[in-house]
């Protein structure tokens, strides 16, 4: 693996959410024993169809990929961290990943970096809780009273 210091590049934007591991490194590219060959095969259903953002000229090379929430979900297939890598990706940014995924692409060296809400706005746990304010005032209103109470 190779060490992770620091990473300079162009970002690529994938605007999907839920892409399972078999979008990623379709089932049928497999076969392969080694941890190599499986870059060129990286979103391979996708790039078929034709105008697929990472194919076009401005995202070539890029090392850090930026995409939607759940990136990495579904099976839990190696062989999808090892082809972002092998494709030039280092980085992976995203609101959520699938646990599988994240754990392998720690194991490899691809940085999983989840971007979440609170960052983007600037709350904290507080802040975040005390936007349903007014359903938890709704809610400790309806509950028994020999419940528990909050202040």
């Amino acid at each position: 693996m190779e060490p992770f210091t620091r990473v300079t590049g162009i970002l690529a934007p994938l605007d999907r959410v839920n892409v399972d591991t078999d979008q990623i490194i379709p089932k049928q590219f497999l076969k392969r024993i080694e941890r190599t060959g499986f870059g060129p095969f990286l979103f391979y259903d996708w790039r078929r169809n034709g105008d697929f953002i990472l194919d076009r000229p401005a995202y070539r090379g890029a090392s850090v990929l930026v995409t939607g929430a759940n990136f990495g979900c579904g099976s839990s297939r190696e062989h999808a961290p090892w082809s972002l890598l092998e494709a030039g990706f280092r980085v992976v940014i995203a609101p959520s990943f699938g646990d599988i995924f994240k754990s392998n692409s720690f194991r490899c060296g691809l940085l999983p970096v989840e971007f979440r809400e609170c960052l983007l706005n600037g709350w904290d746990e507080v802040a975040l809780t005390l936007r349903d304010e007014t359903e938890i005032a709704r809610y400790e209103a309806d509950r028994s009273t020999e419940l528990p109470r909050t202040a």
